[in-house]
């Protein structure tokens, strides 16, 4: 199974729809966003054009209302809050989160086979023992140029793509 990662959209929507595209192109049929899309209206966007499940959390420049806008959206948007957000997909027990300290933190508990995280806009991608460390990079295309990831569950690697 293939698992679209992105985070630090930061409301980029031309940017957001090309990594959409190539997600559903490497057919994807999840998708996890490690925090900092910012606004309801670019959360709207983003379920309006993926047609597969949604994993979400906070990140530092989202608002507590995604709480709520998620809830409205249908069974396949799921809202993780704060802290750490787990899910099982594929076979594989995944945690992700906004922050690379949390995250180091959640893949050295060994509970995990890959934890994914954002805030850096850098990515970065990293084996802690046997748990995937990763970050896909930022969508925006602010500090480093815009990406997303995916995360492959029967290799348990993650392929970076530019957008």
């Amino acid at each position: 199974m293939k698992i679209a990662i992105i985070s630090d959209t930061h409301d980029s929507l031309v940017n957001i729809k090309r990594a959409l595209d190539i997600a559903v192109e490497k057919k994807c049929n999840v998708l996890i966003h490690c925090g900092d899309i910012c606004s309801p209206e670019t959360l709207a966007y983003i379920v309006g054009h993926w047609r597969g499940e949604l994993h979400y959390c906070l990140g530092n420049m989202d608002s507590a209302d995604f709480a709520s806008i998620g809830d409205t959206m249908g069974e396949r948007v799921h809202f993780h809050g704060e802290g750490v957000s787990e899910v099982d997909v594929g076979g594989r027990r995944i945690a992700f989160q906004h922050y690379p300290e949390i995250a180091r933190g959640s893949a050295s508990s060994d509970l995990y086979d890959a934890v994914f995280y954002g805030h850096t806009h850098k990515r970065h991608s990293e084996y802690i023992g046997e748990t995937l460390l990763a970050n896909p990079g930022n969508v925006c295309g602010v500090i480093e140029s815009p990406g997303f990831a995916v995360y492959r569950t029967d290799e348990n690697d993650l392929i970076h793509f530019d957008l």
